[in-house]
């Protein structure tokens, strides 16, 4: 079902801007009945075209074609991995302090500052994402029925309060103490009893999870540098079970993008910013197949803005 903070949050994510009137609204609320129809009309808006050929990401994937060899290492030692999580862990707890719910979506209404007056709109936009679940399992024949689902990167608790309405149990798992905490104070808030969260304070911690039937994350693993994202990855599509699925987004492919390790662990730490990585589609393609997962759809998305990002969904053979 449309709302105004779907609306909002499609607005922010596709036209990089609010509804200009109440008008608006009305119109999309008689015109659409999903998330999916008003998609489908914005990109078929002059504006959306308009800033796909404005963009200089897309103007250069254009010029320049898929084409081009891209530098990414993924393959590291486990001391390299555990000092490039390190960094990340850095990172997200500082955000987590600071600006939590403008960490999750990097829009001004969510500063600190501002947030009180945004929050029913910042945690009714996470519905949309959580009903990502059930309109890739439909066009796939996949039958959800309860069970258990991770989250990894619940930040704060956005989407997590939804996906606990359609899975009889959710692990909500972050590398952010601040984020975690408020994650907690948000589902007892709501009344939500089915969530056990999961600080995740080193790589190796990951064995130490339980298994469950789906595995879930949206803008989170591009966040983590490559070998990280394919760490995470793969041994979380591990511990799926059998006949279980996955649903998760990460950019496979960000013009002028490159990570090279002793580049990378050389450079100044961004302490007080989001980095933003890619996860080569070859690689993902790698880790899903490895876990025995069949795929099932590989869809572009819009979640960071550029061309090249990807969400994944797949079920793990019987």
């Amino acid at each position: 079902m449309l709302n105004k903070p779907i609306i909002n949050d499609l607005y922010q994510q596709y036209l990089g801007r609010l509804p200009e009137s109440e008008l608006i609204y009305k119109y999309h609320l008689n015109k659409h009945n999903s998330a999916e129809e008003l998609i489908s009309e914005i990109e078929k808006s002059d504006e959306y075209i308009k800033r796909l050929s404005d963009n200089a990401a897309w103007q250069k994937i254009t010029s320049l074609g898929y084409s081009i060899p891209q530098t990414i290492d993924v393959d590291v030692d486990k001391c390299v991995l555990k000092e490039m999580f390190q960094r990340t862990q850095k990172q997200w707890s500082k955000l987590g302090e600071a600006e939590p719910y403008w960490s999750v979506i990097s829009s001004p209404e969510y500063k600190s500052s501002k947030f009180n007056a945004n929050k029913s709109s910042f945690f009714a936009s996470g519905k949309a994402s959580a009903d990502l679940i059930d309109h890739f399992s439909l066009r796939n024949g996949f039958k959800r029925s309860g069970g258990t689902l991770l989250e990894l990167g619940c930040g704060v608790g956005r989407i997590t309060l939804h996906l606990a309405k359609i899975f009889d149990r959710v692990i909500a798992v972050d590398i952010s103490p601040g984020n975690l905490s408020l994650c907690r104070e948000n589902l007892a808030e709501s009344g939500i009893t089915n969530v056990n969260t999961f600080l995740l304070r080193n790589p190796e911690q990951l064995a130490q999870l339980p298994s469950y039937d789906f595995f879930f994350s949206i803008i989170v693993l591009q966040h983590n540098p490559p070998p990280v994202a394919a760490f995470c990855l793969n041994h979380l599509l591990e511990r799926t079970n059998n006949g279980g699925a996955a649903l998760f987004q990460t950019p496979t492919h960000t013009p002028g993008y490159s990570f090279i390790v002793n580049d990378y662990l050389s450079s100044q730490d961004p302490s007080n910013g989001m980095e933003m990585h890619c996860l080569p589609m070859k690689k993902i393609y790698n880790i899903l197949q490895k876990n025995s997962f069949s795929i099932q759809e590989t869809l572009a998305d819009s979640w960071t803005g550029w061309p090249g990002s990807h969400t994944f969904f797949a079920i793990k053979d019987l």
